[in-house]
């Protein structure tokens, strides 16, 4: 006879005090399929023979399905790791985070019975160049403002990183763009920056 045990805690044989199924007989000469129904919470489950007499169990095909209703998972969010460490959780509707310390960044999704396995890591790499230039046409970045010189009369446009555009104006030279924190393409005529303001 064998029972199936689980715990909500922890791998401990303490722990395992839940019972998913009790005083199953083992088949004699044949293979016998068993399914257990686990409750949501559980973490740890065990397959624990109690039989008199009988030193072995044989065990083949042990399959752990997690339950889904209607048959889809539904994602609740996002984790975010830099260095491995959780910086943020973000709802499912969020499309985008904006963080300008740099380093090895990984994405796990979030669902109500439990959270993926890590993304693949993407390294981002966060410089301190403040001015970025290109014929004469000059975009710096400081504190929280653009300023464009050498584009005197051109179109300036700034996008965000979903592609909205945040602002809209005519450059004049040494004028300074407000802006929050965040990575930005600023469009400068017929020439674009990447530009990050921290």
């Amino acid at each position: 006879m064998f029972d199936v045990l689980y715990s909500t805690t922890d791998s401990l044989h303490t722990s395992l005090t839940g019972v998913a199924l009790q005083n199953a007989k083992e088949s004699t000469g044949k293979w016998h399929e068993y399914s257990v129904e686990l409750p949501e919470g559980t973490t740890f489950f065990a397959i624990h023979l109690k039989s008199r007499d009988q030193f072995a169990l044989f065990i083949d095909d042990i399959t752990f399905e997690p339950a889904v209703e209607g048959g889809k998972v539904a994602v609740s969010g996002y984790n975010i790791y830099r260095d491995g460490k959780l910086v943020a959780t973000v709802p499912a509707s969020q499309k985008e985070y904006d963080d300008l310390v740099g380093g090895s960044y990984q994405v796990s999704v979030v669902y109500r019975q439990g959270e993926s396995e890590l993304s693949n890591p993407v390294s981002l790499l966060a410089t301190g160049i403040n001015t970025i230039s290109q014929n004469g046409l000059s975009v710096d970045v400081n504190g929280g403002a653009l300023t464009i010189n050498g584009a005197d009369g051109e179109a300036v446009t700034v996008y965000n990183t979903a592609g909205q555009i945040v602002r809209h104006a005519i450059a004049r030279n040494g004028s300074a763009i407000s802006l929050p924190a965040g990575l930005y393409l600023v469009k400068v005529g017929d020439k674009v920056f990447h530009v990050a303001v921290k």
